[in-house]
């Protein structure tokens, strides 16, 4: 299970942008950071955009965004291992699950580009697996005739994932410039969306193919370096994701930044409509869908680790210059020609 709003518009993101007219992309936004003004978190020295909103929660009116688990996480005790599976899900262009498409999952401590995965990797099984399988009958729970079952017509299970520490989820084909790999990280399996129940876990893997990417030519002057041949793994790279409060709920009016911020990189938002969601440039901080996207995060060795951030406005301040409150941290790595999905929830739970 996986937020439909996040795949929804980062789909927007990568299908929505125009190609600029002529064969040179606008010129670089004089501005590229999200607003000119910043806000401090507390007493440290961390500073965030300032959002244009105070934080809420769209879809619960009234009620007060949960940070209780900030600085202070929930403990939900040790976990087990279960299977996971799910479908394959290819957002924007791209048609059809591919044979040949690899899941791994991997610790939250390692490096999924470089490292083996500690818990496990399989090949998806796609519709043509299913051919002379009783998919009706006995057959119902093979995995190409749950394939056959997805929009996408892709499949996987893997045996004896964690429960209840964070993971990386990374879906890839090698040598394969059509598949771009794509890394969710931070994902916690039996806690929140994700429940297990009788030992399984089900949950889409996320996955964008180079006729999506390729749609990212521009955002307000913001090209993605390197993304002209997606099979160099050279250029830079693309973060996107939600910012929800402790109780999993969208917020709206949080802002996002990332320790590896530069003039080339460029933080948007969107404007909170679900069924056609499109960047809204002029905004400073989420909508109501709680989306953000980083564009031309940074790869290179000494910048691949990004620690990023997300807050919002104190709400027990009623003055101009009211400091934030923060809303969860993240630490993730962008690749070159990948996408990194990051969604924050508050602090990671303990297992202990």
């Amino acid at each position: 299970m996986r937020s439909a709003r996040l795949v929804a518009g980062l789909s927007a993101v990568l299908l929505s942008l125009a190609c600029p007219t002529g064969t040179n992309p606008p010129p670089p936004d004089p501005n590229p950071t999200p607003g000119t003004d910043s806000c401090t978190v507390g007493t440290s020295t961390l500073e965030l955009p300032l959002p244009d909103e105070p934080g809420t929660l769209p879809d619960f009116a009234g009620q007060a965004v949960d940070v209780s688990c900030v600085g202070a996480p929930v403990a939900i005790g040790a976990g087990a291992t279960a299977t996971l599976q799910g479908c394959v899900d290819i957002f924007g262009l791209g048609g059809k699950a591919k044979s040949g498409i690899m899941v791994a999952i991997f610790g939250d401590d390692q490096d999924p580009k470089a490292e083996a995965p500690a818990y496990g990797e399989t090949e998806i099984f796609v519709k043509l697996d299913a051919d002379g399988r009783d998919c009706a009958g006995v057959d119902a729970d093979f995995e190409g005739c749950r394939a056959a079952a997805c929009s996408k017509e892709g499949y996987y299970r893997i045996a004896n994932v964690p429960t209840h520490v964070p993971l990386t989820m990374k879906v890839y084909k090698a040598g394969d410039a059509d598949v771009i790999e794509t890394y969710t990280w931070g994902v916690v399996f039996d806690y929140l969306e994700t429940t297990a129940v009788d030992g399984k876990v089900y949950y889409e893997a996320n996955l964008v193919y180079k006729s999506t990417y390729d749609s990212i030519p521009t955002l307000a002057g913001r090209i993605v370096d390197g993304q002209q041949n997606t099979a160099d793994g050279v250029g830079r790279g693309v973060v996107a994701g939600e910012i929800r409060d402790c109780q999993d709920r969208v917020v709206q009016g949080a802002t996002i930044t990332t320790d590896q911020y530069d003039p080339s990189t460029k933080i948007t938002y969107f404007d909170g409509n679900t069924d056609d969601p499109k960047p809204a440039l002029a905004r400073l901080s989420t909508n109501t869908d709680g989306l953000y996207v980083v564009l031309n995060a940074t790869t290179d060795a000494a910048k691949a680790q990004h620690v990023l951030s997300a807050g919002m406005i104190d709400p027990a301040c009623t003055g101009e210059d009211c400091a934030c409150v923060l809303l969860g941290t993240r630490t993730i790595r962008a690749y070159p020609d990948s996408v990194s999905i990051a969604t924050f929830r508050g602090d990671f739970p303990t297992d202990t």
